[in-house]
């Protein structure tokens, strides 16, 4: 579990070097030279990191740390409170947009018949040259329908 200090920690750092975006998710973007921080950052919300990598007309290397979508958006709630005027209008921005969207299947909780999608009542399936996920209870379903009339 994250504590208080690592919070405000981050808070911090992306007050002073933090970008919040939404594009097609929220997002959660880091970028310095110190790649350490940068490391540490990433691990603490759990995202991705990239580095090192050379920047044209810049002697040091440069590091990246991302967290998207959900993740994202939980780590801009609990880090609110901590950042001043100008960075909690940006967070309000990205998450009102983030709200307005419908949500995403990868982050249901529930299929749509209300079995859960935890663990191992969910099958990974391919539709569409894509891999998803059903649950078991749906997928059996499924399964019979198609052999009835396959």
């Amino acid at each position: 579990m994250v504590g208080i200090r690592e919070v405000a920690w981050l808070a911090g750092l992306l007050e002073g070097e933090g970008c919040f975006t939404m594009g097609n998710s929220c997002t959660i973007q880091l970028q310095m030279t110190d790649g350490d921080v940068v490391r540490r950052a990433s691990t603490l919300m759990g995202g991705y990191f990239r580095g090192p990598y050379s920047r044209p007309g810049k002697r040091k290397d440069g590091y990246v740390a991302q967290v998207h979508g959900v993740r994202a958006a939980s780590w801009m709630m609990t880090i609110y409170s901590f950042m001043g005027a100008r960075r909690r209008a940006r967070i309000r921005e990205c998450l009102e947009r983030w709200r307005s969207y419908p949500v995403q299947n990868k982050d249901k909780e529930f299929c749509k018949n209300g079995h859960p999608l935890t663990g191992d009542s969910v099958v990974p399936v391919m539709s569409h040259g894509r891999v998803g996920r059903r649950c078991v209870t749906c997928n059996q379903a499924y399964q019979q329908q198609y052999k009835k009339f396959h």
